[in-house]
């Protein structure tokens, strides 16, 4: 409608002077006079594009008189147009083109539903399939998405800074790590949710371990907690864990899994919250339940932003929590994982003690294979103190075992006695060692050897079966056999039975002398009640310490006065 005003004003505006005698089109061709017969086709023609300025539209004045005539109509005063100049003439042509290419667009946009409507009234002539009418009552297979895994958790997980503070650790810092604890996580993860679904408790427990260990069973921590939980050893043993100078079970995955379990359903019976129950795992129960009667609020996060509980138990469940929300879903925070295959094993029974390497060479497998599926051993011997013992062999390795070993063939294991081993041609310390399930650091040490020391073949290496590397006194200055024998309580004629040393033998500063076991050494920081007729020089010899370091330790003098009753302690 735009466009018709806008010839109409163009038009009118050049019948304004009569005096003109031509009009320049567009296209520069001189235009004649027009009947009024024809000025509404001549400027508003039927297309949607104004034709009043083409050459085409205008005709000669003498035709359109001759055609009026022939009609018997008659122009008495033909029509004169007015020139326009070029400049003002294309300004109108630009603004009509616009006018109408915007016409054009707004009639080209369509919406979603019309595009769907138009894919439906002009189907794809390939990649689709339409079904026909008589097909159409039949049923239709319907494609679906594939479903999304939903990720569920069975203890309540808050996301919060601390939790997104522990994510980004382990998405940097942490990284390789954490990386590393999920590949290894995946031999243990299917047994220990097993275990705690067995004793009734939320599975996703399981990542505690994560936290606590990264599932290595062999983890030792600064506070001497140990295995995969991380007991420290009073309360292994409270929940049934032994632990000895043979065995630790504290290692043993699926023993301690089960420790575990009650330990933690014993803490959430107490605080009845699992942030709390996780917290005093942490801590001790003790200490939590102080912290929770002094800030007397029920609540973890409350709890958190005190001073009541330290720094590392504040960052206990917060960390937790990233770990979980990282291993249930590893590809979302950028880990690639392969996890470990689980290690499935068979039990077989352990009547007498025996070396590691002969049940290793029975079962066809390697010394380290049979302990990483019994982490639990501390030696290379079976428990000599145990009547039986539950060995783990690989799946399909009991077999070979009960076909090949046979206890009364096997070399006799001798406990708690010292002897000579004579060394053959191609043994090592190591060897020797694996061979009486001594540590190498308990054969150093017996023989005063160097870790760069040599061996020969001919040479006596004294074996002490049996004893732990603290079992073994390293002579000092001033020392003599009886002052040893007193330090640690035990008999001066066992003392040189196990060293073969007899009376007259002369020890020196750096020799090494093994302890026979029921050895005691008083600890350091011990207190000593003094007796009746006791003297600090008397006591000092009897603790097989120098008498001025006792007088160091209780800040007395050589003329001070000690009295029955009273207590020193023991540097």
């Amino acid at each position: 409608m735009r466009n018709y005003f806008l010839i109409a004003a163009l038009f009118f505006s050049s019948l304004i002077s009569p005096e003109a005698s031509a009009f320049l089109s567009p296209l520069e061709i001189p235009s004649a006079r027009l009947s009024l017969d024809y000025l509404d086709e001549a400027i508003i023609p039927t297309s949607s594009i104004p034709m009043a300025f083409t050459s085409a539209t205008f005709v000669p004045s003498d035709e359109i008189v001759q055609e009026a005539s022939d009609e018997a109509t008659v122009v008495p005063n033909p029509i004169i147009l007015k020139p326009f100049s070029t400049s003002v003439i294309d300004a109108l042509l630009r603004e009509i083109k616009e006018i109408n290419n915007d016409t054009t667009n707004k009639e080209r946009e369509q919406t979603p539903l019309d595009e769907l409507e138009e894919i439906d009234a002009h189907p794809a002539s390939t990649g689709f399939y339409f079904y026909s009418e008589e097909e159409a009552g039949t049923e239709v297979p319907k494609i679906e998405a594939l479903p999304t895994p939903v990720i569920t958790y069975d203890i309540p997980i808050i996301k919060n800074k601390s939790v997104d503070k522990y994510i980004l650790l382990f998405q940097t810092r942490l990284r390789e790590h954490f990386e590393k604890w999920l590949v290894r996580s995946g031999r243990y993860v299917p047994m220990m949710r097993e275990i705690l679904r067995e004793h009734g408790l939320p599975q996703d427990l399981v990542y505690l371990a994560l936290i606590e260990s990264g599932f290595n069973p062999k983890a030792f921590s600064r506070a001497r907690a140990s295995g995969p939980w991380q007991f420290i050893s009073p309360t292994g043993k409270k929940y049934g864990l032994r632990i000895n100078r043979w065995i630790d079970e504290r290692r043993d995955p699926v023993k301690s899994t089960h420790a575990a379990a009650k330990y933690l359903k014993d803490l959430y019976g107490m605080f009845k919250t699992w942030p709390l129950a996780m917290a005093s795992y942490n801590a001790g129960e003790g200490r939590i339940r102080r912290a929770l009667r002094k800030t007397r609020t029920k609540d973890f996060w409350e709890l958190r932003k005190t001073r009541r509980i330290h720094r590392e138990t504040r960052n206990y469940v917060p960390k937790f929590m990233a770990a979980i929300l990282i291993a249930k879903d590893p590809e979302k925070y950028g880990f690639q994982v392969e996890y470990d295959k689980p290690l499935p094993h068979e039990e077989v029974i352990i009547r007498q003690p025996a070396y590691l390497s002969s049940i290793a060479k029975a079962s066809s497998i390697s010394v380290k294979e049979l302990k990483a599926f019994n982490p639990e051993l501390k030696r290379s011997i079976t428990p000599p103190n145990l009547s039986t013992y539950h060995l783990k062999l690989p799946v399909g390795k009991k077999g070979r075992f009960l076909a090949n070993f046979s206890p009364e063939k096997e070399k006799k294991v001798v406990i708690g006695k010292t002897f000579k081993h004579r060394v053959r041609r191609g043994e090592t310390v190591s060897s020797i060692a694996l061979k009486y399930g001594v540590s190498m650091q308990a054969l150093f040490v017996a023989n005063s050897l160097s870790r760069r020391g040599m061996i020969r073949a001919g040479q006596h290496l004294t074996i002490s079966n049996g004893f732990d590397d603290t079992d073994i006194h390293r002579v000092r200055r001033g020392e003599s056999l009886s002052t040893i024998a007193r330090k640690y309580r035990v008999s001066l004629r066992r003392l040189m039975q196990v060293n073969h040393l007899r009376k007259t033998s002369v020890i020196r500063p750096g020799q090494a002398l093994i302890v026979p076991d029921g050895g005691y050494r008083a600890r350091s920081g011990h207190k000593h009640r003094i007796r009746r007729g006791e003297t600090i020089s008397s006591i000092a010899r009897k603790y097989a310490v120098r008498m001025s370091r006792l007088l160091k330790v209780n800040r007395l003098r050589k003329t001070s006065v000690i009295r029955a009753g009273h207590y020193l302690v023991i540097p």
